[in-house]
């Protein structure tokens, strides 16, 4: 059973550095053009924020969830 509601304003400022990496990541293997990291990170935030209901603090930090479903 999840723990209780991590603020999306948490959320997001813990995964920032996270997410920056991966949408970079992301652009360079697709070979899709540099000004498209913005809409992918659009994208890793909102499937993460999707996502939020599922962390349990009792089971991982906050970073090893973010870690676990952006990664």
């Amino acid at each position: 059973m999840p723990g209780p509601a991590i603020r999306d304003e948490d959320l997001i400022a813990c995964a920032e550095a996270i997410i920056r990496v991966k949408a970079i990541q992301i652009c360079k293997n697709n070979g899709t053009k540099f000004g498209d990291v913005k809409d992918v990170r659009q994208e890793l935030t909102l499937y993460l924020l999707s996502r939020k209901h599922k962390y349990d603090p009792k089971r991982a930090a906050v970073s090893t969830f973010i870690a676990a479903v952006i990664g």
